[in-house]
């Protein structure tokens, strides 16, 4: 029976690694994407603003994945679900840095005077910069064995803020949406099922224990 456990154990190992490349590749193509076509200009009339769109929408979309991911583990309780979880929520905070640094550099060209004057007059910059800092410890702190270190109930909590980063992304992205908001209701649609995800079980339990 160890045997065979320890068997299914490396199997499932050799699977983890292969789902980690693939998905790595997956999450760097775009990345390469991108500058090929920044390179032939292919970006439109506004290659700055599409580089900064491009990236934004992809991070959040990355981050809300994430977070679903982390959600259906927790309610089916499949840990196994985890495995890609810390690298996608890596991926994410990558995307969304390089959407600020591409929007201060591309857009801003790193005049930090105005810079600051536009991050304290438009609030869809403030939020989306709130969604940004608390990526920070979310990314710093994404190891799986820190829960262990920390305990599982400090480690869950501060992650958690997912939750809070995810909503603050969508208002930024909906407050910047001028045409076509497809793509954020899309997303709003899946983090509003996500929530509804996590909050029906334990008010199911909770109805049925005073049933």
């Amino acid at each position: 029976m160890a045997d065979t456990e320890t068997a299914r154990g490396l199997q499932w190992g050799r699977i983890a690694l292969a789902l980690k490349v693939v998905v790595g590749i997956a999450c760097a193509a775009p990345l390469a994407w991108l500058y090929r076509a920044w390179q032939a200009g292919e970006l439109g009339f506004h290659p700055a603003e599409a580089v900064v769109h491009f990236l934004g929408r992809f991070g959040l979309g990355l981050l809300l994945l994430t977070l679903i991911l982390g959600t259906l583990a927790h309610v089916f309780r499949a840990p196994k679900l985890l495995t890609l979880h810390p690298l996608l929520g890596i991926a994410a905070f990558v995307y969304l840095t390089l959407h600020a640094a591409s929007w201060a550099g591309l857009d801003m060209v790193w005049q930090w005077e105005f810079i600051a004057m536009e991050m304290a007059d438009l609030r869809y910059l403030q939020v989306g910069l709130i969604s940004l800092v608390l990526l920070i410890p979310l990314s710093l702190t994404s190891g799986r064995g820190l829960s262990q270190q920390w305990g599982s109930s400090l480690w869950h909590w501060l992650h958690r803020l997912g939750y809070v980063a995810v909503a603050a992304g969508l208002l930024h992205l909906w407050i910047i949406t001028r045409a076509d908001y497809a793509l954020p209701v899309i997303y709003m649609g899946g983090f509003a099922a996500m929530i509804m995800l996590r909050l029906l079980p334990p008010a199911w339990n909770a109805w049925r224990n005073q049933s």
